[in-house]
Parts: C-alpha cells; sequence; structure tokens
C-alpha cells in the first residue's frame, strides 16, 4: 500500500513538472507575439531585415529576450533533419505581416513545417548537405534590434532596450 501511494505522488510530481513546463512555454510564446509586436511598430525597424533570431536570456523571474536581425542562414547537413535537435537550426518560429521570427528550444525537434517555413524565406543552405558539421558562420558584432523583458504574471513589457 505504501509503494502503491508513493507510485500515484511520484507520478502526480511528474505530471505537475510536465504541466508547469507546459504553461511555461505557451507563456514564452505569448511574450514574443507581444515584443514582436510592438518591435514591428518602431520606425527603426521595418525595414531591417525579413527574417528576425530571438535568442533567450532568461526566464526564471521574467521572460527576457532580444529580437535582432538573424546574421546567417541555415546551413543544411546530415544532421539537420526533422525529428532530431540541432543548436544550428531553429525550432519555433512565428510569422507576421510577411517577417519571420525564429528561435531555438532545446526541448524541441525540427520539423518538416519549420525547414518549410525557412526555405520559404530563402534562409537554407543546402552546400553542406552531405557533411556531418558545418564550421563557420558569421557574427554580427553591433546587431540592431532590441531586448526585451515581459512580465510572466502580467504578459507586458516591463522594459525594452535598443541595441
Amino acid at each position: 500500500m505504501l509503494l502503491f501511494l508513493s507510485l500515484i505522488q511520484i507520478t502526480s510530481c511528474s505530471v505537475s513538472v510536465l504541466t508547469n513546463k507546459k504553461t511555461q512555454d505557451i507563456k514564452i510564446i505569448e511574450a514574443i507575439y507581444i515584443a514582436i509586436q510592438d518591435f514591428l511598430d518602431r520606425e527603426d525597424y521595418e525595414d531591417l531585415a525579413d527574417v528576425f533570431e530571438i535568442r533567450l536570456l532568461d526566464t526564471s523571474k521574467y521572460i527576457k529576450f532580444s529580437i535582432i536581425p538573424a546574421d546567417d542562414e541555415i546551413h543544411l547537413t546530415k544532421s539537420i533533419k526533422p525529428g532530431v535537435y540541432s543548436k544550428s537550426c531553429p525550432t519555433h518560429y512565428i510569422e507576421m505581416y510577411g517577417r519571420l521570427f525564429i528561435w531555438n528550444d532545446p526541448s524541441r525537434v525540427i520539423t518538416e513545417d519549420i525547414l518549410q517555413i525557412l526555405n520559404k524565406y530563402k534562409w537554407i543552405d543546402s552546400t553542406y548537405v552531405n557533411y556531418d558539421v558545418y564550421i563557420g558562420g558569421t557574427i554580427n558584432e553591433s546587431p540592431k534590434g532590441c531586448i526585451y523583458t515581459v512580465s510572466p504574471y502580467t504578459m507586458r513589457i516591463i522594459k525594452v532596450i535598443e541595441l
């Protein structure tokens, strides 16, 4: 009986952790969506780029992330394919007003959908598709963009820092 109750408690804890993770993911996506709307309303950014990268900076107390123009295409290799995770390929996107906003979540895998949307924006380079890895890329040393801090409780932008 004690073993049975222990299993129920462990299962309940596991479900609670999964539910909290899912709730956190939804809040992050909602915060990003709100920030993208604000970002696109800023006149300085309307002609900046078609593809933007979102980098999650902190999600412990507030949801903090940057939005900057993406500086390099996704270079397809043998390891970048649907069903696997790669730091080199985004796993999420939001398309809004003809712009693409992409980011990576280590808990998600690459999907056919993300590869299709990247291809739509001509953001895929297939030159290295027969190689195991791609080493290279560009570094945007002075990106023009914003850092957003959003409250996960009110889902309001608390702070915007323009880069």
